[in-house]
């Protein structure tokens, strides 16, 4: 621990030194309940951190530092208390809700990890960031509550639709996203056997037809195409 609290470190690296001890507690049973002591200095540390987080850019990455470190410790309640803090203070607080989201699955509250994912969608800001987040409020919808084909079936259209106008909808960042989703939706399909994503497969077929020929827009599109194919004859 000496180490991790060289004037060298920023704030996230070292918090990042109790990662170790924290493998090697629970690291013969996992349920194992974290001790008094241990809790103080981990709770010290958050604190010391929080404290001295003031920059609102390097904040963003200290929160989820501090956040990663309450959950490795099995402290939920900190851990969401820290983050529900942060959602009035951060800019990009959909980064927080994303988190909340995560913790609220894990406790099989479904329900609010959907309203979570949704949330953070809702407020994202940039195109690629709307994407992205909406393709993981997309996946969480496909795994918390397949049953809503409809939701499900209509947020990935929206999604899609918000994305297009976009001149790199099918290369970079977008397009690995895109990709990524596209297979979820086929593997969801397939399971439900029915015609969900019909719509989307459509869209995407139809810019497809927009793209130059030989681009790499046009290459990756046919990749997509080319999943919905392998899928339908597997």
């Amino acid at each position: 621990m000496s180490l991790s609290n060289h004037p060298s470190l920023s704030i996230a690296e070292k918090l990042a030194g109790l990662l170790p001890t924290l493998a090697f507690y629970f690291a013969e049973d996992e349920a194992r309940i974290l001790n008094t002591e241990l809790k103080t200095e981990i709770l010290a540390a958050i604190s010391e951190a929080d404290k001295a987080a003031k920059n609102s850019f390097a904040r963003q990455s200290v929160v989820n530092q501090m956040n990663y470190i309450l959950q490795s410790a099995k402290l939920m309640e900190e851990a969401k208390t820290l983050l529900t803090k942060e959602l009035d203070r951060s800019e990009s607080a959909y980064y927080f809700m994303s988190s909340l989201g995560s913790i609220a699955e894990k406790e099989k509250d479904f329900n609010l990890a959907i309203d979570w994912r949704r949330k953070a969608y809702e407020t994202s800001k940039g195109p690629a960031t709307r994407f992205q987040w909406g393709a993981n409020y997309v996946r969480a919808l496909i795994r918390l509550q397949p049953e809503n084909s409809t939701l499900i079936s209509e947020t990935a259209l929206g999604l899609f639709d918000e994305l297009e106008s976009s001149d790199d909808a099918f290369v970079g960042r977008n397009f690995r996203v895109l990709r990524s989703l596209n297979k979820t939706l086929i593997a969801y399909n397939a399971e439900k056997d029915e015609t969900t994503i019909a719509p989307f497969t459509a869209n995407i077929e139809g810019k497809c037809k927009l793209q130059l020929a030989a681009s790499i827009a046009a290459v990756n599109c046919a990749s997509l195409t080319n999943d919905q194919e392998l899928r339908a004859k597997g």
